[in-house]
């Protein structure tokens, strides 16, 4: 056997694992299980090696037999266990565990494995698998066809996985994480008939390099100044949540008074709490045993998404509030803390498309009254106000499209004239749904949205229409 590609994987796994820890990609399930992929990789490969080593010094090492059986036994178990843990790597990244809790879906996925490991392990029995011998060495058995045949089977679920994910995923990201189902069965196929060549443990690390080097890239994902996940990648997680129908919840915290803090300690001190403050909640997270994924947002917005819908994490937020205030830092002999606001969202009973989601998650805090430091959705959403505002988009382009603007002229008083010298040309908006719209609120929202010219241009021409139209000295106007 020829051990080249064996060696020539090592420092590839290697490579993936130090790339992994120096980029800080090592929070999130996804990156978690990409990691065991990679020491996965690594053992398999350190044992095929020992059992290389062992098998060409049969009869002249002492126990040589024995070590090169037992390297080759966890080689096998770890080397069909790859493409098993690449599915669940696939179901993180797709956020599509969920769909394994269904009774079919969990025998689908899970017995398979269970039923090829349990026969591997009784290997040593009969040799169904493989066999090292004085006379022969290392031989397959009869039954090595089957633990291809599973993979095969995982390569074939991991497929039909990427397929639907099409939705939300760019063809270069499926066809990274495809290669390792397509390098692997050419690998597995030249090895069949080169057995000589150990070219599966190698093709297996160019696929994960591949993987690492498209998909894994945080720093288009991470806000580098406190290491987590940005708004961009919880804004990704959201439309992956909406498209695949994962029930989830959404914690948003927001600190309402983050830029004054930021502005009095400084960036670096800022950030600092910030983070400290995201470890608390990973290790209030893990003590509960729960699933938590946190993003972060400037200036000061953590959005914690929560797959369990049946955890109810608003003590939890109560008793997390107080830490962070007590956490205060002192300068100048003066004390300041962050202050918390939250609101509990849950996909898709209370929110159902992002652009409420995100709507919601950015001004929460505002329709918030003392005292109410934390909130379900529908506290908000079923303020006529916050409807209002949320509906602004479609309230303003009906008005434009259905000239529902109004004009009313206000007579103005002169006291030292003791008459009505002139009048105030006033803009109302009558939406058919909310009936009349304050200007204080809709010509914020126009100016915001570049549509303040248009309506300046109804005013003007109503005002000059109403000119020409009327004779302002029997109005008693000048």
């Amino acid at each position: 056997m020829n051990p080249a590609y064996d060696f020539c994987a090592l420092p590839i796994y290697l490579l993936i694992l130090l790339a992994v820890f120096v980029r800080k990609a090592t929070k999130g399930t996804s990156n978690r299980i990409f990691i065991a992929l990679n020491i996965v990789g690594l053992c398999a490969t350190i044992c095929d090696l020992g059992a290389v080593y062992c098998l060409r010094n049969l009869g002249k090492v002492e126990y040589a037999q024995f070590a090169a059986y037992f390297l080759s036994y966890i080689y096998l178990v770890l080397h069909v266990g790859t493409l098993y843990l690449y599915l669940f790597f696939l179901l993180s990244v797709t956020r599509t565990f969920y769909i394994t809790r269904k009774w079919y879906i969990e025998i689908m996925t899970y017995l398979p494995f269970i039923a090829l490991i349990s026969l591997v392990l009784t290997n040593p029995l009969h040799n169904y698998f493989f066999s090292v011998t004085l006379s022969h060495g290392y031989q397959r058995g009869p039954l090595m066809w089957l633990a291809y045949a599973v993979c095969g089977y995982y390569a074939m679920l991991g497929a039909s996985l990427l397929l639907f994910s099409k939705q939300f995923m760019s063809l270069k990201k499926i066809l990274a994480f495809e290669s390792i189902y397509i390098i692997a069965a050419i690998a597995a196929i030249a090895q069949y008939f080169y057995p000589s060549q150990l070219l599966e443990l190698f093709a297996t690390s160019i696929a994960f390099l591949f993987v690492a080097m498209v998909i894994l890239r945080p720093e288009e994902t991470t806000d580098s100044n406190v290491s987590l996940p940005s708004f961009k990648a919880y804004v990704s997680e959201i439309k992956k949540i909406l498209l695949t129908r994962q029930p989830s919840q959404v914690l948003a915290i927001s600190f309402i008074n983050a830029n004054k803090i930021r502005a009095y300690f400084g960036e670096e001190k800022y950030n600092a709490n910030i983070i400290s403050i995201a470890d608390r909640i990973a290790i209030l997270a893990k003590k509960k045993k729960k699933n938590v994924e946190i993003y972060f947002e400037n200036p000061g917005t953590l959005y914690l998404l929560i797959e369990d819908m049946e955890y109810d994490c608003t003590d939890d937020y109560k008793a997390l509030v107080k830490h962070i205030r007590f956490e205060d830092k002192q300068k100048d002999g003066r004390v300041t803390s962050l202050t918390a606001r939250a609101v509990i969202m849950r996909i898709p009973e209370d929110l159902n498309d992002l652009k409420s989601i995100l709507a919601l998650g950015h001004e929460f805090s505002r329709f918030l009254h003392e005292g109410q430091d934390i909130v379900n959705a529908p506290t908000i959403t079923s303020l006529k106000s916050y409807q209002l505002e949320a509906d602004m988009d479609e309230i303003l382009a009906r008005a434009l499209a259905n000239h529902s603007f109004e004009m009313f002229y206000q007579p103005i008083y002169s006291f030292k004239e003791k008459k009505f010298n002139s009048a105030e040309a006033l803009i109302r908006l009558k939406d058919e749904k909310y009936g009349y719209v304050s200007p204080a609120i809709f010509i914020p929202a126009a100016e915001k949205r570049d549509l303040i010219k248009p309506i300046g241009d109804f005013v003007l021409a109503e005002t000059f229409s109403f000119i020409a139209s009327h004779d302002l000295k029997s109005l008693g106007l000048d």
